[in-house]
């Protein structure tokens, strides 16, 4: 529509996947020559219950070769420098069932299952000074069909933050929620954990002198821009918890992320270029290192 393309995933990641492309070939094109090994990466497992496997495995198999890490992931000129961190839980409730006429009075997993989630969404945030504590119900399957008391149900749920302390919290919160599910008696909860990404660990010797290499960027392609940095759930999660300098950047301008209708302005991919280009440009210059 005009300028404006629509496609689920067609921002989140497809286009910094594409603009990686082209800087990787700027770069070699232009013969760039770099004070450090610069490695391009195109990793998997970011997003959903991957739980970061990519840059997990990529620094392990470099381990303690990376000295620094930039994902592209994110619309510009913002700047994310922070590690949220999750964790993950499928929680399933199983009961005999029966008969939704003969049996009926006898528990459903299904019921017992909306007043955990009832319970879930009525309790109290942890209070850390600083910090910005979520958590989701976001998926729920269960049951066998209109005229059957459910036998079963499980829900994907989770909890996030930037503060590691909030998180065990709410984590405790949850045990405790589960187990007097539980002790109503006639249903068996169980909960396992399917993803655990870190929150940031103590800031990077280092992480101000790479993030800088991303204002002057900004600044030499959009002049008078503001590079605000946040945090958010990234492969930066990784690096960032174990202390190596970190950013996350974007290529693009769009929104509605996670959504079917995620959409991207074409009309800005020109200069998300640009921006990589003065990226990389910049981190060749030997008096502009960062390490």
């Amino acid at each position: 529509e005009g300028t404006i393309a629509k496609c689920p995933g067609i921002g989140d990641d497809t286009a910094n996947m594409a603009a990686l492309m082209l800087a990787a070939r700027w770069v070699v094109q232009q013969r760039l020559c770099f004070p450090y090994s610069l490695l391009f990466v195109w990793d998997t497992g970011e997003e959903g219950l991957g739980n970061l496997n990519g840059v997990r495995g990529l620094m392990e198999d470099y381990a303690d070769r990376i000295a620094a890490l930039v994902a592209l992931d994110g619309v510009y000129p913002g700047l994310i420098d922070g590690a949220v961190g999750s964790v993950r839980w499928r929680i399933r409730a199983k009961t005999s069932g029966g008969h939704s006429f003969r049996n009926f009075g006898s528990p459903n997993a299904i019921e017992r299952m909306a007043a955990l989630i009832g319970a879930l969404y009525a309790q109290p945030l942890p209070d850390a000074e600083g910090a910005r504590t979520t958590f989701n119900v976001g998926s729920i399957a269960g049951g066998t069909s209109v005229n059957t008391i459910a036998q079963a149900c499980e829900i994907l749920y989770e909890v996030r933050s930037d503060s590691a302390a909030a998180l065990n919290a709410m984590e405790c919160a949850l045990n405790a929620l589960v187990r007097d599910a539980q002790q109503r008696g006639g249903v068996d909860f169980s909960c396992e954990e399917i993803g655990l990404r870190p929150a940031s660990g103590a800031r990077a010797e280092g992480q101000d002198a790479l993030e800088s290499h991303w204002k002057r960027a900004v600044q030499a392609v959009l002049p008078g821009q503001e590079v605000r940095c946040t945090s958010g759930s990234t492969d930066c999660n990784i690096p960032l918890s174990m202390a190596i300098p970190a950013m996350c950047v974007g290529a693009y301008r769009g929104g509605a992320a996670h959504t079917r209708e995620e959409w991207i302005d074409c009309a800005s991919l020109s200069t998300g270029y640009a921006l990589l280009l003065h990226l990389f440009h910049s981190f060749a210059q030997e008096d502009q290192q960062f390490l």
